[in-house]
Order: structure tokens, then sequence, then C-alpha cells
């Protein structure tokens, strides 16, 4: 028996107390209760509606099951709202009318609702516990490998700059080669401009934290390899076109990217998926200094295409620029980025629902697929070839940014497809990776968006026989 969410093991001292879920218009069905606890429900008019509870006594007062409504059509995080009116117990979810995929659903968003942000001032409020022994060890296993890489996110997203740069990425890649013996190396400072990154050296030369290009290297070169690149702009001022004030308030969340792809490298490694890994991140402050990069300016990227830069908070797409060049040269089977990066793309989908950019449409509709059915959604945006002509210079190859106001995710993921200098199928990820309200299940801050329907996309995609 394992506690989801828990390290240590069950309170043998304490009951375990059943979830029992329960459809309108089925009270009858409801097996184990006596005369007085169906006077109780009654009493307290619980008729089954979608996260109504009602919490049935013993005859000494204690609690004896919790009963809560539900429907196979509700909306997942509805039960956020049941457990949010759980006293603090030990609870196991009855299987009667739930079946495994359900009691997995459940369980993702029990550990979600119990996630607290906590390094700076201490949670007080003790959470209940959901038990999930019903399941197999390995489900248990993959579950708790899923959790562990969202509070990952969540947390490194919700670390205030001063305590989360560059170098600080630095150290979780470099301990998670160690712990999965895989192969690390990161290129810092000037030395970007020798092994040839300028696009991350230019973003992140402002700042006295030095840039860094971090790359983890895991697997059998039997297996398909998979790039991973995320863009980890630890603090994104704006640069000398700095942002106002409510633009910059969040801004620690623009190594949202990063976090996603070293979560998901970690979610792969640890559950041993038989795919080859390549972990691409680049790690850089956006800053403003007397040699900050300046809107005008021209550079030639890795790939050598030049660069003009038509906006100074247009950061994201340089530093991921230089690392599809990077990593194209491996000759991937897919390459998969993220990057916190369009405004434009939470006008069009709002901060919930992440973006995506994908040049196989076998690919794009599989993973739209996967993420419904995981309930963690990402939604396609199109390849809009004749934008193009938004993003030409006068005097470079390419300009940073489009000459129009709209289209901006468009014209960002066009801009980045130059740089994929490969045959790979290429995904790209736009999210906002951050709730700026909350909601059970999903407080204020940091989010992970995408993180379950990537990994079992590629479990699904790549690793057809692994189960």
């Amino acid at each position: 028996m394992e506690l989801f969410g828990r390290t240590h093991t069950p309170d043998a001292k304490r009951a375990v107390i059943d979830l029992v879920a329960v459809e309108p218009g089925k009270l009858d069905q409801i097996s184990g209760l006596n005369s007085a606890q169906k006077t109780w429900m009654t009493a307290h008019n619980f008729v089954g509606n979608i996260g109504q509870v009602c919490k049935i006594p013993q005859d000494d007062g204690s609690l004896a099951m919790v009963l809560f409504g539900w429907h196979t059509h509700a909306d997942i995080w509805d039960f956020a709202a049941v457990i949010q009116q759980l006293p603090e117990a030990q609870y196991r979810i009855d299987q009667t009318s739930i079946t495994q995929d359900d009691l997995k659903k459940f369980a993702r968003v029990w550990g979600l609702f119990c996630y607290r942000f906590s390094r700076y001032k201490p949670s007080k409020n003790p959470h209940p516990v959901l038990l999930i022994d019903q399941l197999s060890k390995k489900t248990q296993f993959e579950l708790n490998c899923l959790m562990t890489g969202a509070y990952h996110i969540r947390n490194w997203i919700n670390t205030p700059a001063e305590d989360f740069g560059p170098e600080d990425l630095s150290d979780i890649c470099s301990a998670l080669a160690k712990k999965h013996q895989a192969n690390y190396t990161e290129i810092v400072g000037d030395e970007l401009l020798e092994r040839n990154y300028p696009l991350i050296h230019a973003v992140g030369r402002a700042s006295a934290r030095a840039p860094r290009m971090l790359c983890l290297r895991w697997g059998k070169p039997e297996h398909p390899l998979l790039a991973l690149v995320g863009k980890g702009v630890c603090f994104d001022t704006g640069g000398v076109q700095v942002k106002p004030h409510n633009a910059m308030q969040t801004m620690k969340k623009d190594m949202g990217g990063a976090a996603h792809m070293i979560a998901l490298a970690e979610l792969i490694m640890s559950t041993k998926l038989p795919v080859s890994l390549c972990l691409w991140v680049a790690a850089v402050d956006n800053s403003i200094s007397g040699n900050a990069f300046l809107p005008g300016d021209v550079f030639t990227s890795r790939s050598g295409l030049t660069v003009e830069i038509g906006h100074t908070d247009a950061e994201g797409r340089l530093v991921l620029a230089d690392l599809l060049t990077a990593a194209s040269e491996d000759n991937p089977s897919c390459i998969i980025d993220y990057g916190t990066l369009t405004g434009a793309q939470r006008v069009a989908l709002g901060m919930e629902l992440p973006g995506f950019f994908c040049n196989n449409p076998k690919h794009a509709h599989a993973l739209v697929e996967t993420s419904m059915r995981n309930d963690d959604p990402l939604w396609p945006l199109p390849l809009f070839k004749p934008y193009e002509r938004q993003i030409e210079s006068d005097i470079a190859d390419l300009s940073s940014t489009g000459k129009s106001p709209f289209g901006g995710a468009i014209t960002a993921a066009l801009f980045l497809q130059h740089f994929v200098k490969c045959d790979a199928d290429w995904l790209h990820i736009d999210a906002s990776c951050y709730n700026d309200s909350s909601r059970p299940g999903r407080p204020k801050g940091g989010e992970a968006m995408g993180l379950d329907a990537l990994y079992h996309w590629i479990k699904e995609s790549f690793c057809p026989g692994h189960h």
C-alpha cells in the first residue's frame, strides 16, 4: 500500500474513510447505509449533484464514509471542489462505480490539490491523504513521477528570480544527469561565442549572471532520438524596450519552457522509456545594462542566418533559434521546443490553454486526442506560410518580429521553423505556464501545462510496445 503524494507509510492508528461516488438519481444504489444514515443523507439534502458532498457519521459521531456527487461526463476538475470539502484524514475511493482510469484521474487531481509553495511561508493547513493501493505498483510509480514533475514545475516557476537564475537551472540539470547517469555539458558566458551560440549570448550578455547553454544526453543509440528544447529566461525585463510594471510582475515565469522540458526529461528517464534523449536549455536573464542588445542590431545565428532584432522583448525566440539549430545537428526523430513565448498566444487561447504548432498533421491530431484524454489540453495553431512576409527584413535574412501587431504567435513559430535544419518532426509549444487566479487544485502561480499530455503522447507515438 502507498500513499499518493506522500512518502511515508499509512498511519495504522487512523481509520481509512471510503469516498463513494454517487450519480444523481441513483441514491438507492448506495450500499452499506443503515436507516439512520439514510435519514442523515436526506436531512442534508444530498441528491448526488456534481461536487456535492455528504459526510456520513458512525453511531459514535465519527466519520463513516463520504458520499460525493459525480457523473461520468463531469469535468475532472470538479473533483477538486470535492477534496476541498473533506476534513483531514486518510481516504480510499470506493470502486463500485469508478473505473481504474477514473481513479488515476482522481489521484492526479488530488495530488495537484495538495500542492503548496512553502519555500518562504510554510503551510499550516494539513491536507487529506488519498490511498491508491487499488492501482498497480507500476501505475502508482508513474503517477508519482508525473506528480513530481508537476510539483517541480510549479516550484521552479514560483521561486523569485533572486533565488532562481541561470546557474540554478544548471545545478538542476547537472544533478539530474548524475542521478540518471546521463552525459552533461554546459557552455557559459563568452565561451558561447567561441562555440557558436551567438543569439543566446546576445540575449544574456547584459546580466551579471552569465548566460548558459545546457545539454543533457541519455539513452541507447538504437532507440528513437528525441530533442527537448527549453526557453530558460529566468527573468525578462524586456531588455532596453523595457516592459511596463504590470507586464513585468510575473516575469519570473519566463523560464517555464525550460522547467517543462527538464521535468519531461526527468519523467522519461525515471520511467525508462525506450527513447534516446537530448535536452537543450538556454539559461539566461534578459537584463538592461550598457552592453544590452538593441533593436535594429543584426546577429549571425548558429545556423548562419542573419537576424535583425525587431524588439528586445522578443528574446525567447532568439535563444530557441540557436538551440533548434544545435538540436537539428543530431538528426533526431522529433524536436519539441517549449517557451512562454508570445502574448498573442494568450490573446488567442487565454491563460489556461497552451497552443502548439506542428509540421506533421498526424502528430498534431494524436497530440490533441492524447491531451484531451488525459485532461491536460493543448490546442493546435497553424503554421500559416503567407505570414512569412511579416518576418522579412531589408538588411538581414530574417526579422525577429513581425511587421503586424496581429498573428504574433504564428509569426514567432514561422521564425523558429527556419532554424529546424533537418527533416525531423517538429513540435513548438507556446504557453503561459501560469494561473492568474486560484481555483481548487490550481493555485495562483506557476502551473504545469501539457506535461502529462506530452509524456503520454511520446509513450504512445515513439514507444508503442512500452506498457
